[in-house]
């Protein structure tokens, strides 16, 4: 990734492939998520996200990748 260049949803792109590649089953609608103040804050690394990246941005991670016969069960309130 590159500062200023990447867009948000790259990595989540970059990530789903990998998953792909060895075999897991990846049906997250986002992997991580930005935080400061607030515990969830914008930009989420999903697609369709274009906020560019940039030095300094702290981000959660939360890739929900199992094998594929496993089922994920997300529950998020906000």
């Amino acid at each position: 990734m590159r500062s200023g260049r990447s867009a948000a949803e790259e990595p989540f792109f970059f990530c789903r492939e990998r998953a792909k590649q060895l075999g897991l089953d990846f049906r997250t609608p986002w992997i991580d998520h930005s935080f400061s103040i607030e515990p969830h804050e914008f930009p989420l690394i999903r697609p369709g996200e274009k906020t560019k990246l940039e030095v300094g941005m702290v981000f959660n991670i939360e890739a929900g990748v199992t094998p594929a016969r496993c089922i994920i069960l997300r529950i998020c309130s906000w």
